[in-house]
């Protein structure tokens, strides 16, 4: 426990030193009226008075003036400190008779935190699992080798890496629980999400729950969108099923990668759809799907699951802009038609989204998903 400890201590003052540079570079100290030695000085004080415990074992620092969501919370520099807590708001971790009570720029928070339910075996004593699957196919990344040099698609692919994929990989995520009586309440999920990825391939896969649904099909969704806003189209299949998969040891082996490398080659779009394996007893999250069927060979059919991956909707939420500028882009030049159709299918689904985006929720009511709480 005490290295456990140790290690969360190391890694919220790494945190707050990287908050402090930001803050400093954005100007908090003339913002205040101070200098930067006074200013570092009183936020080192502040970090230092407000200790954490076994129960409040987090430690969150803020300037309000600068993160402004937070200005109504306080005007001078405040610390939080988090516990975890049960659906109905009663701390895990405090022993009989523990209390706490706030100090001055010391505030007390609680919020639900967990993790899914152990990975089920498919087969006891070995490494086999049911995984949640998904593949992503870079389109044109050989012939931008070919035209753009190593160097340039070098520079390209670690953009890709650092903006898209690295981001999606374990970690915390908003979720939802239900109290003892009956009301939703905010929740926090440790999502152990792994990706991987070689020349033109990329993979996300995790151990199948399906609390863990809903999280999968958003970071899917997400690495889609962030490849597309820095101009890297990508073409991928959402499937579930056995297999054995080992980023430390480079085992990728299991019919969620077959199916799905299979029918990939089989779609004729910008886009990810679901495999038929997806069929099987999954409860698909409803508002991150569309019914749609994107143009595909014969054979791409036999192994469609009838949903598409509603990466439009993903993409109204976090950016401002269209999708319809960055596809345009992309799909300028001299490309053959049938290239440049792939790009104008993706953005008929992006339109079809939009006039669809309620294609789910019966009339009058109002959908709540965990990034609403």
């Amino acid at each position: 426990m005490l290295m456990k400890r140790q290690r969360h201590e190391r890694y919220g003052e790494k945190v707050f030193k990287e908050s402090l540079r930001k803050y400093i570079k954005a100007g908090a100290p003339s913002m205040r009226g101070i200098s930067e030695e006074e200013y570092t000085g009183a936020c080192w004080s502040l970090w230092n008075r407000c200790k954490t415990d076994n129960v409040y074992a987090v430690r969150i620092f803020v300037d309000p003036l600068i993160d402004t969501q937070f200005a109504e919370q306080s005007k001078d520099l405040f610390c939080v400190l988090v516990a975890r807590c049960n659906p109905d708001g009663e701390l895990i971790d405090a022993p009989p008779g523990y209390t706490r009570v706030e100090e001055d720029g010391i505030f007390l928070s609680k919020v639900v935190a967990g993790s899914p339910l152990q990975a089920r075996k498919a087969a006891v004593g070995t490494d086999i699992a049911v995984y949640l699957f998904a593949y992503f196919d870079i389109l044109g990344f050989k012939q931008k080798l070919k035209t753009e040099g190593l160097e340039r698609v070098r520079k390209s692919y670690l953009e890709l890496i650092e903006r898209a994929i690295t981001p999606q990989k374990a970690r915390w995520s908003k979720n939802s629980t239900i109290s003892s009586s009956g009301e939703m309440v905010p929740a926090l999920m440790w999502a152990p999400i792994e990706a991987a990825f070689a020349s033109d391939s990329i993979i996300l896969y995790v151990p199948y729950d399906p609390q863990l649904v809903e999280e999968f099909f958003r970071r899917c969704a997400l690495l889609f969108c962030s490849a597309l806003r820095i101009l890297v189209p990508l073409r991928g299949v959402i499937t579930i099923g056995e297999g054995v998969f080992d980023e430390k040891r480079h085992v990728f082996i299991g019919s969620p990668l077959v199916e799905a490398s299979s029918l990939e080659q089989e779609l004729d779009w910008i886009g990810v759809v679901l495999g038929r394996s997806m069929q099987a007893g999954i409860r698909i999250p409803p508002h991150l799907v569309q019914i749609f069927e994107p143009p595909m060979t014969p054979e791409g059919e036999k192994l469609f699951g009838g949903l598409a991956l509603d990466w439009p909707r993903i993409w109204r939420k976090r950016f401002t802009e269209s999708a319809l500028t960055y596809l345009a882009e992309m799909s300028s030049g001299d490309l053959p038609p049938e290239i440049k159709a792939r790009y104008e299918h993706a953005a008929q689904f992006f339109g079809f989204s939009a006039s669809h985006q309620d294609w789910c929720i019966p009339e009058g009511m109002e959908m709540i998903t965990p990034d609403d709480l």
